[in-house]
């Protein structure tokens, strides 16, 4: 799995805002999320937290990044795609 280079520590309010996005995305219109609105919740997150914006060179790499999760190449994430990026991510992490 591809990892961001803006390698950054989440406080818990940041892991639990990300997970009721995630879960909110997820239980309402199509249950997927898209570019754009992962984008647009990327962007209401760094706005909330006050964080650097994220750099077109960022924004390139993200992009690879949600294309890799996108194992069918609907442009979408589901569930299913979140959960497979999650455990190959934990499992990279345990095997380093």
């Amino acid at each position: 799995m591809m990892r961001s280079k803006r390698d950054m520590e989440l406080t818990d309010e940041m892991e639990d805002d990300i997970e009721k996005w995630i879960k909110k995305k997820l239980s309402t219109g199509d249950n997927e999320i898209s570019k754009k609105e992962a984008k647009n919740g990327l962007k209401a997150f760094v706005k909330k937290y006050n964080l650097p914006k994220i750099t077109k060179e960022e924004w390139k790499e993200l992009d690879k990044i949600f294309d890799a999760v996108d194992t069918n190449g609907n442009g979408k994430l589901s569930l299913e795609e979140l959960k497979a990026a999650w455990e190959a991510q934990e499992k990279g992490e345990n095997d380093e």
